[in-house]
């Protein structure tokens, strides 16, 4: 198969490598799939360049963790999917950017029919992080406010999506307002220098200038819940 691989930590035009590769099988607890789309990550890079640690020991390595495709083939055990099932995942383990791809069954869901592959692989990472920050951490209720910094951003997008029930406003610059204004129906959207408004929640980027502008503007209420999840710069 063919795949795209790095063989030493370094930048892109030094170390990634469009090559054959052998097609992954799938162990006990496994299911291989059928590649149909994959996404880029902050992680991506990350993994390449070696910030996550020296990865010199599984080289050569299969880049690549949300990826979306149709299951080929079960391991022992495995009775939650067939070959021909719909899925998406994010894969611990990385292996995406490949035309097959093994995960344990565990990460796997099933594609909702309305969505195509292409937007489910760009699914994985950025709901889970919306959904940690929203739910998991700050609790949202119905009626309450939230401001999502980077609107337009995979985790801001998940997060306009889960945001049902909920005030929303999100800020963007440049190209990610025209973006938002897609949602505008029900969502307030606001460019980052307009910040000064009072907000239940404030989510935004982990680092960076839009996290700090945005904590400055909120009026000083005791509700407010700063939540940081993963930086969407890439």
């Amino acid at each position: 198969m063919k795949a795209v691989r790095i063989h030493a930590h370094g930048e892109t035009s030094d170390v990634l490598r469009y090559e054959d590769a052998p097609i992954p099988s799938p162990e006990k607890g496994q299911i291989r799939i059928v590649v149909h789309a994959a996404s880029l990550l902050p992680g991506d890079w990350k993994t390449r360049n070696g910030v996550f640690g020296d990865s010199s020991e599984y080289m050569p390595f299969v880049m690549g963790y949300d990826v979306s495709g149709v299951v080929e083939s079960v391991g022992e055990g495995v009775d939650e999917f067939d070959p021909g099932d719909e899925v998406f995942a994010y894969l611990p383990n990385a292996g995406a950017f490949a035309e097959y791809a093994v995960g344990p069954v565990e990460v796997f869901a099933r594609k909702p029919a309305n969505i195509t592959h292409a937007q489910a692989a760009g699914v994985p990472v950025s709901g889970m992080c919306a959904w940690y920050a929203l739910v998991e951490t700050a609790q949202l209720k119905e009626g309450q406010t939230v401001l999502i910094h980077a609107g337009a951003g995979g985790v801001g997008g998940c997060e306009d999506g889960f945001g049902i029930g909920l005030v929303q406003t999100s800020t963007g610059s440049g190209d990610g307002v025209g973006m938002l204004q897609i949602e505008a129906r029900r969502i307030t959207i606001i460019a980052r220098d307009q910040l000064g408004i009072g907000d239940d929640i404030g989510r935004g980027p982990e680092s960076g200038g839009a996290n700090n502008a945005g904590l400055h503007g909120l009026d000083p209420i005791p509700a407010i819940h700063p939540v940081t999840v993963m930086h969407e710069r890439v």
